[in-house]
């Protein structure tokens, strides 16, 4: 790698301790709220649980961040594991019942597409190249946009996990149609649009740590502009693909993994 780059690195090796120690905290509180009482965790659930805080926190909150700066691939890689890969795993870590018990109130006063909707919109107005190059002028309000699709991409999978946990085959199948032709259609707007000239992503990165008034076009993207967005459109592609994938191994090992465990059998007969 580039000396340039291998210095922009070692100045931003940061660790959120804050949301290191949120994390914790949440696990915590997992434990406490279901391991206590008669939810029926599964082990399944407790792994995935705390899997997903885990990745939740190396994708957010660890040096490897810096690396979603390099390029819209690796950015988008970034991108695709928080909004396609981790919503399912940490809704799938919480028992059945909590979503056998709101699927009445959520279907009967919200329409569960908007969700698909309104994540799909937010998800290309962030990527379009002006709104990209406005939020990027400051860490805080990149940060909040990226945090608000995360919320939306959780919001958008709980229907899905709903209808697995009430067995409405074809409410999901219609749902999860509608979520591919959404989604699809964002990727194909954002393997279509021209090149971008620039990554703001890299420039916010190179300000941060380079010296004032110095000239930072000097360093050369590692992956040229022309392909590096196409890339990352179908890189969003698939991985949204494994995302629903994953979705159903998860529910099929649950569906097989019968045996749960309590406070008790956690502490002093299963512990590993």
């Amino acid at each position: 790698m580039h000396l340039s780059y291998k210095i922009i690195f070692l100045q931003q090796m940061e660790w959120n301790l804050p949301l290191l120690f949120g994390s914790l905290v949440i696990v915590m509180l997992y434990f406490i709220l279901f391991l206590k009482g008669n939810w029926q965790i599964k082990k399944l659930q407790l792994i995935l649980f705390i899997s997903g805080v885990g990745l939740l926190y190396l994708l957010t909150g660890t040096p490897l961040v810096i690396f979603s700066h390099i390029s819209f691939s690796t950015h988008m890689l970034q991108i695709s594991l928080l909004f396609f890969i981790l919503p399912p795993i940490l809704l799938l870590s919480f028992p059945k019942k909590i979503f056998q018990r709101t699927k009445l109130a959520i279907m009967k006063k919200i329409d569960p597409y908007i969700f698909i909707v309104l994540f799909a919109f937010f998800l290309y107005i962030y990527h379009s190249p002006s709104f990209l190059q406005l939020i990027m002028e400051k860490q805080l309000s990149h940060d909040f946009f990226i945090w608000l699709i995360f919320l939306l991409s959780m919001l958008m999978w709980i229907p899905v996990i709903i209808y697995k946990a009430t067995n409405c085959v074809y409410l999901e199948q219609s749902y999860l149609t509608i979520n591919v032709w959404l989604i699809t259609s964002a990727c194909i707007l954002f393997i279509l649009l021209p090149p971008q000239t620039g990554n703001p992503l890299l420039n916010q990165m190179l300000s941060l740590c380079s010296p004032p008034n110095s000239n930072i076009n000097f360093i050369k993207p590692l992956i040229n502009f022309r392909i590096d967005q196409q890339i990352a459109g179908m890189l969003m592609f698939f991985m949204h693909k494994i995302g629903i994938s994953l979705a159903d191994k998860i529910e099929v090992l649950l569906m097989n993994n019968y045996k749960s465990i309590n406070r008790i059998d956690f502490f002093f007969k299963d512990r590993f």
